[in-house]
């Protein structure tokens, strides 16, 4: 699942979008915040990154304002592209430790992990009392929905991921 590559019709059905929207994203977004996707001209392929980010996107998008569909993407590169205090490249925290959320505000984006299935926004390291917007997602469970419409389990994924903190 990881380390292969997808085409734009396996991203679409595995996202639940349309390929033309998948396509539209992989083309014009601003800022260069997308990697993957192939070129005009070619059969576009995307990497798994590329899958995990879009699939952050698709939900950040459901949440945030119109406006902020560029930041949608930067914001989920994070996820898709960078690792952080044990965490995999483009995986969640092993579900042993807990489970991986995404704080998205009016200015920044924190990824935090807890150990229980609703977060306790009181716990973070970021002040939240005067923001006017907060979003959270739980980026657990979109790795797992990734992972099932790919046909793999995602707690096995990371098991093989993080083999010492397999159960």
């Amino acid at each position: 699942m990881i380390n292969r590559e997808y085409s734009l019709s396996e991203v679409a059905g595995f996202l639940g979008m349309n390929p033309v929207t998948v396509k539209s994203w992989a083309k014009h977004v601003p800022g260069n915040y997308f990697e993957g996707g192939g070129s005009a001209g070619k059969h576009r392929r995307f990497s798994f990154n590329a899958l995990m980010q879009l699939a952050v996107v698709a939900e950040l998008v459901k949440m945030l304002p119109r406006e902020d569909f560029e930041r949608a993407f930067s914001v989920a590169a994070t996820f898709a592209y960078t690792d952080h205090e044990g965490r995999e490249v483009g995986l969640p925290h092993h579900p042993n430790v807990g489970m991986t959320y995404m704080l998205v505000t009016d200015d920044l984006s924190h990824i935090f992990v807890q150990d229980r299935s609703t977060p306790d926004l009181s716990k973070l390291p970021v002040p939240t009392s005067h923001l006017k917007r907060i979003c959270v997602l739980n980026l657990t469970n979109i790795f797992c929905g990734v992972a099932s419409a790919v046909g793999t389990g995602g707690f096995a994924v990371l098991d093989g991921a993080y083999p010492k903190l397999a159960s």
